[in-house]
């Protein structure tokens, strides 16, 4: 496809995301959550579609083997010309967890951790 095509396809997901949000609102009929996730998707692919077209940069999704730890993963960046490492604290989900409270992870204390 050529760029105006790209760009006429990222207003019309655009749009349907637009409308999507819009049918939120309202009393759900049923399928309004799934169609929002969907036009959502079909915004992104959108843009990427046309930042390759155009030779800018641009994010992929990649399936990734490991869960982080969503409440503190402190991720750290670590990147050359010829490599890239991401660090970061790992899912770690105590067993004997009751949801009652939290754990903080201090990143001054990273070096004492076994």
């Amino acid at each position: 496809m050529k760029i105006p095509e790209l760009e006429t396809a990222l207003r019309e997901a655009q749009e349907r995301a637009s409308r999507a949000a819009k049918a939120l609102a309202p009393k759900h009929r049923g399928s309004e959550v799934e169609e929002f996730r969907a036009a959502r998707d079909a915004v992104l692919q959108a843009e990427r579609n046309l930042a390759a077209a155009k030779g800018e940069p641009y994010a992929v999704p990649v399936d990734f083997p490991v869960s982080w730890d969503t409440g503190a993963p402190l991720p750290y960046l670590l990147q050359n010309d010829c490599r890239t490492f991401l660090t970061f604290f790992l899912q770690d989900i105590d067993p004997n967890w009751d949801g009652s409270y939290v754990s903080v992870r201090d990143p001054n204390q990273l070096c004492d951790l076994e």
